[in-house]
């Protein structure tokens, strides 16, 4: 398969070059098929058809729009209905970005808490509040309540007298409870009409009777009053009555939610719907970092009052939420985070409304960080100098590494081991590598000898044995070559010789010769050299070729 080398498969700004990283093995064709689109739907897809560089392959994307998001997918070109992936990323021609919050495709895995995305920004969402008042003041005991956003704040609901809540309008937010018992306290009337004197037009008034006595001979002066938040029914408040309000100081006659009844309990339930006060958005992790740079936010909509505020949390066995990050002019530098290597960072975005309930809103969130390495090798890159030796020769394997990410990979150990047909394995190389940039690459080249044994053998190689270096990709890091070491089938031999002369029967040599042995089995050559005592001058070979 062919994956491409990026941080992100949509969350992304980039200047539309991008690299697919080949496949490891040998593909069945020398050809990538690259389709790019302005549609996920790829409605109007331009092809772009590319031969294989080594093990990487670069596209580069033409006539790109500024800040249009576009999508590509990659495939064979003989099968193209079989798709090896789909990314997509927003164009921009002078900068990069490896995260990039700018629209709704780019929010997919953030986790929102009273937010949303709307008309292209982030923002606190709407909340619904649900409003309920009941009054049945008709019978003895009957209960008052007032339950705001599922909280009831009536205390004492079967308490004689008007229960009252005011709730400020913008945000639908309880400020205050109070009770009115007319029928135990004196001059509560006079009290009652003082306190509806200190209550502002942006405020609305809840108020339901409790009890039988709750709607006991109210005064004309409180009657009056009354009518100035809306009511209409409070001059047929009497003994044994129900009745609730929901008034707002100013408001015409008649013109307010407001029940009355002498037989029954009464209702009202309502939901409102207000932006949250505050609310939060949290990124998805990012684990493919190896330096962070700086974000740059963008919005629109800060009052005074209203908030943003950015968090990074550290996301280990129990993430760790940092402190709040200081943005300059829409700019805040990260390299702070740089202390946590390899651990994976996401962004913690709170948000607080203005006195109003205006939700500040977000527009973008970029983020420049650098790109792990990436190591690798494939089959462009690796070679033997056999596929088949007899044994005792040497096998040759020849290799190199790359590094096609981002950033520098130190310090990582290369192994080669051979592994046998009953699947043991011994380590035959290795070696550590000090440091390999971003487009660089290390050559390897070493010999085999095979006089241990013969059969089917595998070389393989293993790049990071030790695990030292995040990458995006690890199954490239492998590579296996087989081959097969044949048994010696010739048959061996021995040769005498004397002065370095081979005789006949019947030669005579001198009376002090050097004699020599030479043996030549399974491949293996042995040379042996001795002097003769004197006498032994007359030559016999017969034993010469035997072993």
């Amino acid at each position: 398969s062919f994956r491409a080398i990026i941080a992100d498969t949509a969350k992304m700004i980039a200047d539309g070059t991008i690299r697919v990283l080949n496949s490891v093995r040998t593909p069945n064709e020398n050809k990538i098929l690259v389709r790019l689109s302005s549609s996920p739907n790829f409605t109007d897809e331009v092809i772009y058809p590319k031969e294989f560089d080594t093990l990487k392959t670069e596209v580069e994307f033409e006539n790109l729009l500024e800040d249009t998001r576009y999508w590509y997918k990659t495939s064979f070109i003989s099968t193209p209905e079989t798709v090896f992936e789909t990314n997509s990323f927003v164009y921009d021609a002078s900068e990069n970005f490896n995260f990039a919050f700018i629209d709704s495709v780019s929010t997919k895995d953030f986790t929102f808490s009273n937010s949303n995305y709307s008309n292209g920004s982030i923002q606190l969402g709407d909340n619904e509040i649900s409003l309920i008042i009941n009054s049945a003041g008709f019978e003895p005991g009957g209960p008052a309540k007032i339950t705001l956003d599922n909280i009831d704040y009536a205390e004492n609901a079967q308490g004689c007298g008007h229960h009252i809540v005011v709730i400020d309008e913008v945000t639908m937010q309880f400020e205050e409870y109070r009770w009115f018992n007319f029928w135990h306290t004196t001059n509560n009337y006079e009290a009652y009409v003082n306190y509806l004197d200190t209550i502002e037009p942006d405020k609305l008034v809840a108020i339901s009777i409790g009890a039988e006595c709750g709607g006991f001979n109210p005064s004309q002066e409180l009657i009056d009053k009354l009518h100035v938040f809306g009511s209409s029914y409070i001059d047929s408040v009497d003994w044994g009555t129900s009745w609730l309000l929901l008034g707002k100081l100013g408001a015409p006659i008649g013109s307010v939610p407001e029940a009355f009844s002498r037989t029954e309990p009464i209702f009202y339930d309502s939901i409102f719907i207000r932006t949250n006060l505050a609310g939060s958005f949290s990124t998805n992790n990012i684990n493919n970092s190896a330096r962070w740079d700086s974000l740059f936010l963008s919005v629109d909509s800060i009052s005074t009052n209203s908030q943003i505020k950015i968090k990074p949390i550290v996301n280990s066995i129990i993430p760790d939420t940092l402190n709040e990050i200081f943005i300059v002019s829409g700019k805040a530098d990260l390299n702070f985070l740089n202390i946590y290597k390899n651990k994976g960072i996401s962004f913690l975005v709170e948000l607080v409304a203005d006195e109003q309930g205006n939700s500040p809103l977000v527009n973008s969130i970029k983020i420049k960080y650098d790109l792990v390495p990436e190591l690798g090798t494939n089959y462009q890159v690796v070679s033997s100098t056999a596929d088949t030796v007899t044994i005792g020769e040497d096998i040759g394997l020849n290799f190199y590494v790359y590094n096609v990410g981002e950033s520098t990979a130190d310090s990582f150990k290369v192994k080669v081991e051979i592994i046998n047909d009953d699947n043991s394995r011994n380590t035959i190389f290795e070696q550590i590598v000090d440091s390999l940039g971003s487009e660089q690459r290390k050559y390897f080249e070493l010999s085999y000898n095979t006089s241990s044994g013969n059969g089917t053998k595998t070389f393989l190689i293993d790049i990071d044995s030790e695990k030292q270096i995040t990458e995006l990709f690890e199954d490239n890091n492998f590579y296996t070559v087989p081959f097969f070491i044949k048994q010696d089938t010739t048959s061996p031999t021995l040769k005498i010789s004397f002065d370095g002369n081979d005789i006949l029967d019947g030669d005579y040599i001198s009376p002090k010769p050097i004699s020599g042995k030479k043996v030549n089995h399974l491949g293996l050559v042995e040379e042996h050299g001795e002097q003769l005592e004197k006498g032994q001058t007359k030559a016999n070979t017969a034993q010469k070729d035997q072993c």
